[in-house]
């Protein structure tokens, strides 16, 4: 069938046309017709080559179609198809596009137009350099360039070609084409064993599961769900273990979920020792294309990483993040009382705390992970609705505040999320404060009422004591209305026990009368934030009386 028409030039006469513009008339168009012979041979091989290929392709589709071959059988094919088909290339190039000369495509064109004789063989002979043809007289060869010039012109180049091989092989082509797309159309199973063949990545079996990445609280529970797509498997396994490390993966099956028997063996608690392994294996199902199997992994308490084995590629691990809840590890108070009570700095590892007033209290929370914001509410007493935040500061799993100068008990409250969202749920606990009581002081003698004479030695007994230390002790004394003066002042040191002061105050060192009285107190003292404190008796008195009193009996008629 010829690929191309080329209108036949008007005719002239001999005469009119030289011999030599006759000769390269004549070549250039037995140089067409060559190279139109060489497109339509290059369809041919073509045609062919896709013939035979997909001919060997589907032999090796079928028998994949029914054995499954293994990867390294269908590339031993695929590699030695490829081999042949180059050397097909190579071989057909060679043999029957490159050699196929000038001189052959006039010896096919004097096949195929019988009229010209060997007259194109005869004009190239003795116009192609190289050759060497019988001497002739120049007028004759002349003279046939003229001739076969003029029965080239007559002549219907189209049919100098033979177009029945190329027609035969497009037949062939589409024919093989047809049967391949009824193929591809009919039976999907068929595609894949194609391609299969082609070495791509498919199978006849397709799983995916679900989920592959999922994020749960600790405590919950995750079914991982297969799907399995095309030919049914024999079966379908679930291994899991803690994520990133490198312990033996624990094993459980996947089973239909209407299947009861296998319940029990479907469910897995990874946080214990042992994983579930049974030997439970899927029968083949018939008459569905898709089919469902689940395992579920219990009360998850860890990160997991899984991977479901089933069918024949390996799918991508899976991975479930379990969101901890957010829990108090430790918690610790580094207790620093005022400077001036001498009490030594302590550390408690408790949240409730008894605490002197003025103390400053470091608190350190340790969490079981890092807390995303924290907060520390503190209320003056339980039922007090203002509240007052205690600035944090987070570093990793530890949340760090200071609380100054406490001067009253106090209620307070702790929070904290994650930056996954878990909360710690609100800790509520309590702070006393010891308040610093002032120092307690008495006389123990005398008795508070006392009448004595101006020459009287009046013993004095003082007691005092304080809750953090007295400091110093005294009497004072004040005689008819003047100054108040100091019978007496000792250190107490600091003391915390019980501290008696004794002391005598001399009356006749005052050379006093019965017109006069004795004024007198006693103090204690201690250290109020550095600055002294003193609490002092109520004033007591002495009276004088004369030496020597006189009565006297009056008659006043019984009245």
């Amino acid at each position: 069938m010829p690929l191309e028409t080329r209108p036949v030039p008007a005719s002239k006469s001999s005469k009119s046309v030289p011999a030599d513009v006759a000769r390269r008339e004549l070549e250039a168009r037995i140089r067409d017709m060559q190279q139109r012979a060489v497109f339509q041979r290059k369809l041919v091989g073509a045609c062919c080559l896709a013939t035979a290929f997909a001919f060997a392709l589907s032999i090796v589709a079928v028998a994949d179609f029914f054995l499954e071959l293994q990867i390294a059988y269908r590339t031993a094919w695929f590699v030695g198809l490829l081999m042949c088909v180059s050397a097909a290339i190579f071989l057909g190039w060679r043999r029957w596009i490159a050699s196929y000369t000038l001189s052959q495509a006039a010896v096919d064109a004097e096949a195929q137009l019988e009229q010209l004789g060997q007259r194109l063989r005869t004009t190239l002979d003795y116009d192609q350099p190289g050759r060497h043809p019988a001497a002739a007289s120049p007028v004759l060869v002349a003279a046939l360039h003229r001739e076969s010039h003029q029965m080239a012109e007559r002549a219907d180049w189209d049919e100098a070609i033979d177009s029945r091989p190329l027609v035969k092989a497009i037949s062939l082509a589409v024919a093989v084409a047809c049967v391949w797309i009824v193929a591809f159309i009919g039976s999907p199973e068929f595609r894949i064993a194609t391609a299969r063949a082609l070495l791509l990545p498919v199978e006849y079996t397709t799983v995916t599961y679900s989920p592959q990445t999922t994020t749960v609280r600790s405590g919950e529970s995750v079914t991982v769900k297969a799907e399995v797509t095309g030919r049914p498997i024999e079966s379908a396994q679930l291994r899991y273990r803690l994520a990133g490390s490198q312990d033996d993966w624990q094993t459980m099956d996947l089973a239909p979920p209407d299947e009861e028997d296998s319940s029990e063996q479907r469910v897995a608690r990874p946080e214990s020792s042992k994983g579930v392994d049974s030997s439970h294996a899927l029968r083949k199902a018939s008459g569905r294309a898709t089919h469902s199997f689940d395992a579920t992994l219990e009360k998850l308490g860890q990160d997991i990483e899984f991977e479901v084995v089933a069918g024949p590629r390996a799918l991508p691990l899976g991975s479930i993040r379990v969101l901890q809840a957010l829990t108090l590890e430790k918690s610790q108070a580094h207790v620093t009382p005022p400077e001036y009570t001498g009490k030594p700095v302590e550390t408690v590892e408790s949240l409730d705390l008894k605490v002197l007033e003025g103390s400053n209290v470091e608190l350190t929370l340790e969490l079981n992970r890092p807390a995303g914001e924290a907060k520390l509410v503190q209320r003056e007493s339980t039922t007090d609705a203002s509240a007052n935040d205690i600035p944090l500061t987070i570093d990793g799993n530890f949340v760090r505040g200071t609380l100054n100068d406490l001067r009253k008990n106090a209620a307070f409250a702790f929070s904290a999320q994650a930056a996954d969202g878990m909360s710690l749920e609100p800790i509520r606990f309590n702070i006393r404060v010891q308040l610093d009581r002032k120092p307690q002081v008495k006389f123990s003698e005398p008795s508070e009422e006392l009448v004595v004479t101006p020459t009287t030695e009046v013993p004095l007994l003082v007691e005092a004591d304080d809750d953090l230390g007295l400091f110093k002790v005294g009497i004072m004394y004040q005689v008819s209305g003047g100054p108040m003066e100091s019978l007496l002042e000792q250190n107490a040191d600091g003391s915390t026990e019980l501290f008696r002061l004794p002391s005598e105050l001399l009356l006749e060192q005052h050379q006093l009368s019965h017109q006069d009285a004795v004024n007198y107190y006693a103090f204690a003292e201690d250290n109020y934030f550095g600055q002294p404190r003193r609490t002092t008796t109520p004033l007591r008195f002495i009276d004088i009386r004369p030496f020597k009193l006189a009565f006297q009996m009056l008659d006043t008629g019984g009245t």
